[in-house]
């Protein structure tokens, strides 16, 4: 998106779902909205779980406006070697890094000159603490359901990636340094049958909306491959945390979820809060 660029989208869609990741595990979200223009989503965790914003809700998958981020001058933030002008026409694009700036200072409510340390060349950006509130660089991030990389495998970086409506980003702080050695290390997504990543699904009352939950990642690079998940038990309710039943993903990884919660999925239709699912390992 440009800084000049200034449209108006409708989506229509009928189900949020989102789920906690515990045990080390990265946590996601699948949800819907119906936004009145373009927007991007992203969610923050430490150690597996959800970080809150700065009233307490967890960070899985806060929509924001990209118009919103049209404010975010770089030049205030001492960040003017990081303006990005993609093709050349003399307007600058607006990044992963004005979302950052954007999320540390109004979601989270912090202080992004007196918290964050930024070092690195353009093309290159890095942040070496502070990030989110993140005491370390110690970071993972997926965009749109992988890790963003060129053809040869090289990271592209906050100042390089240019945001659309719609995008989705996966922002992970790990304690253990190590982290990327655990077998069950990746970021997870519900899919379709087909093994699309969706972060929203449409849905009817009593009828089965079948799901099929896959890691994604692993190692220190960034791996696409889809690794499909069995045996994990999935519960369900009206808000994260707050389980009113479980379903248990099967040796074909799929999720049907039909008829065991019809009044949050009447109440989805009707935009109530998002139908919450927390995983735990088997």
């Amino acid at each position: 998106m440009k800084t000049t660029k200034k449209s108006m989208t409708m989506k229509i869609v009928s189900i949020m779902l989102s789920i906690i990741m515990v045990a080390g595990i990265l946590p996601i979200t699948v949800f819907a909205t119906e936004p009145a223009q373009e927007m991007a989503y992203i969610s923050a965790s430490h150690d597996g779980q959800f970080i809150d914003d700065k009233n307490g809700s967890p960070m899985a998958y806060v929509g924001v406006a990209l118009d919103d981020l049209t404010a975010i001058d770089l030049d205030t933030y001492g960040l003017s070697d990081y303006k990005y002008d993609k093709d050349g026409d003399g307007n600058y694009e607006i990044t992963l890094l004005h979302l950052y700036i954007y999320v540390h200072e109004v979601i989270c409510g912090g202080d992004w000159n007196s918290d964050v340390t930024v070092t690195g060349n353009p093309a290159s950006i890095y942040f070496a603490g502070g990030l989110f509130g993140f005491e370390d660089e110690n970071l993972r991030y997926n965009y749109n359901g992988a890790y963003p990389a060129d053809e040869n495998g090289w990271g592209f970086t906050a100042d390089r990636i240019v945001l659309s409506d719609g995008d989705f980003i996966e922002v992970a702080h790990f304690s253990d340094w190590n982290f990327y050695a655990d077998s069950a290390y990746g970021f997870h997504y519900f899919t379709n049958e087909n093994g699309e990543i969706h972060i929203s699904y449409s849905a009817e009352t009593g009828t089965a909306l079948p799901l099929k939950l896959i890691r994604v990642g692993g190692g220190m690079g960034g791996s696409d491959i889809q690794t499909p998940e069995a045996g994990y038990t999935v519960y369900y309710g009206s808000s994260i945390g707050d389980a009113t039943g479980s379903v248990t993903t099967d040796d074909v990884r799929l999720l049907n979820h039909s008829a065991h919660s019809q009044t949050c999925l009447q109440g989805l239709r009707s935009r109530f809060p998002p139908l919450g699912y927390q995983l735990q390992r088997p």
